[in-house]
């Protein structure tokens, strides 16, 4: 197996995975700590934009959610800055929505209100995220999408990438992963907490009814439309989310208000 760094590489993993085009399966080599696979990533980064990186991997130590997968380990290789993050077993969100749709089948509700609190919640703890002064950290994802979602057989969201977007084009995602990003995303991700929340909300919107985004300039049917069996609370908060001019998100407590209400209750059943 080749190596990179004190990796063993295991294989090579499709570049439509949201990530870029050198994405594999690694293990540490013996001796050097955790024997498991983790996913490791090199990307070119110019000075300005490793300075970025920097900064946003020492930030990303102040995260605690389970959703937000940790970057274990980053070093030089080649010339490419290496990061590696912890890997789970399951399936990315693309790849769920790709398998209910030729089964024309969607979640249940309950399995979805699962994966949107996750989301949700992860998102607002990055948001809302200090150092230990106090100052604000302006962490966002940037570059979220179902290719960087992916749930784990247990149930269990990991988000990969966040705070990470000035890492990642879009050269490799398809058309149906561009359709979840905001009116104002660039091809290098957006830096504000606005199109996290777009981002979040279409990927919601989709699980819910079974349909991929509009893409391009179109607009997202309202939920309700849809789906008529929804609360109008939940039904108006998802549709906000989706507004296509950014400062009509009401970005500032939206993501944690709709973790809140959309987490199911004890009762709920299985998903």
């Amino acid at each position: 197996m080749d190596a990179i760094g004190s990796y063993s590489v295991v294989r090579r993993l499709d570049p439509g995975g949201g990530l870029g085009e050198e994405a594999y399966l690694a293990v540490r080599a013996e001796g050097e700590g955790s024997a498991g696979l983790s996913l490791l990533v090199l990307v070119a980064a110019d000075p300005t934009t490793r300075t970025q990186a920097d900064h946003s991997l020492a930030a990303l130590s102040n995260l605690r959610h389970p959703a937000t997968a940790p970057v274990l380990d980053h070093f030089d290789h080649d010339g490419k800055l290496a990061l590696v993050l912890e890997h789970d077993d399951g399936l990315r969100i693309e790849q769920i929505q790709e398998r209910l749709q030729q089964e024309e089948e969607r979640l249940t509700d309950v399995a979805v209100f699962q994966i949107a609190h996750q989301l949700l919640a992860a998102l607002a703890e990055a948001h809302e995220a200090s150092d230990p002064t106090g100052t604000p950290l302006g962490l966002v994802h940037g570059h979220l999408g179902p290719d960087v979602t992916h749930v784990g057989w247990d149930g269990r969201l990991r988000i990969l990438g966040m705070g990470l977007h000035q890492l990642f084009a879009d050269d490799h995602r398809s058309d149906a992963v561009l359709a979840y990003r905001p009116p104002e995303h660039g091809s290098q991700g957006t830096s504000a907490s606005a199109g996290d929340v777009y981002a979040a909300g279409a990927i919601i919107w989709s699980l819910l009814t079974g349909r991929r985004p509009p893409g391009g300039a179109g607009r997202f049917v309202p939920l309700a439309r849809v789906r008529s069996d929804l609360s109008p609370a939940l039904s108006d908060a998802i549709d906000l989310t989706l507004a296509p001019v950014p400062e009509q998100r009401q970005v500032t407590a939206r993501p944690r208000r709709l973790a809140i209400s959309m987490r199911p209750a004890p009762s709920s059943g299985r998903c």
